[in-house]
């Protein structure tokens, strides 16, 4: 017992000689406390929200998993990057021109304004830009709150086809009923 008590105060003595810390060199960190000290990626809300494509020359919605903190600009980013390889494999596709893109997104009022460049309006036949302006609206007018879209193109109000013709005023999805999504 006393050879254990002499060890035990030989230890206690070597130990409080030790006037400083010493850093343990990076290579022998346990993986687990080296990665520790980093930072977790922040978290992003997500939320379902439904996004209009055409198939078979009709409306069809598919829902995705997007950040919820700006939903207008989520759902027409997602949009204006079209359909996933995995949709197109179904035979979904998009009428929006490839290289259009959101400028700006606005909401008052229950109406979006949403402004595109100038790519939104290349060339197409009447029904494949009525499919692309319905596409927006639809997929826009599917979030809560909102009921009306009215377009910009490069910061200027424009008209906009609709089953009854081209309309200078905001436009919501009963103005596409000849090519919504069957049931």
């Amino acid at each position: 017992m006393r050879r254990a008590a002499a060890g035990l105060l030989l230890l206690l003595a070597a130990c409080s000689s030790v006037d400083r810390a010493t850093a343990i060199p990076s290579d022998e960190v346990p993986f687990s406390l080296s990665r520790a000290s980093e930072s977790p990626a922040p978290v992003t809300a997500t939320s379902p929200f439904v996004l209009t494509f055409v198939l078979h020359g009709r409306l069809v919605d598919v829902t995705r998993q997007l950040g919820s903190a700006q939903p207008e600009e989520s759902v027409l980013v997602a949009l204006l990057d079209g359909p996933t390889a995995r949709e197109a494999t179904r035979g979904i596709r998009t009428e929006i021109p490839a290289e259009a893109r959101l400028l700006t997104v606005s909401v008052t009022g229950g109406v979006v304004q949403v402004n595109l460049s100038r790519e939104f309006q290349a060339a197409g036949s009447s029904q494949s830009v009525l499919l692309r302006v319905a596409q927006v609206v639809r997929t826009l007018t599917s979030i809560k709150g909102i009921s009306l879209v009215w377009f910009q193109i490069d910061g200027e109000f424009v008209g906009v086809p609709t089953d009854s013709g081209v309309v200078n005023r905001p436009v919501g999805s009963t103005d596409y009923g000849s090519i919504r999504p069957r049931p």
